[in-house]
């Protein structure tokens, strides 16, 4: 039999800290570095 694959459990953000993400990004704070410290994916800093 084929191995199903594990869904990852969808994540939910508070507005609090989609705001500390921006203001990190506009103190300049490198998008790649906020994306590997708090375990986002780049497409979903994006948005």
């Amino acid at each position: 039999m084929a191995e199903q694959k594990q869904r990852r459990k969808l994540r939910k953000y508070t507005d609090e800290f989609k705001r500390q993400l921006v203001d990190l990004y506009h103190s300049g704070k490198r998008r790649c570095d906020i994306c590997r410290e708090y375990n986002i994916a780049h497409p979903l800093f994006d948005k």
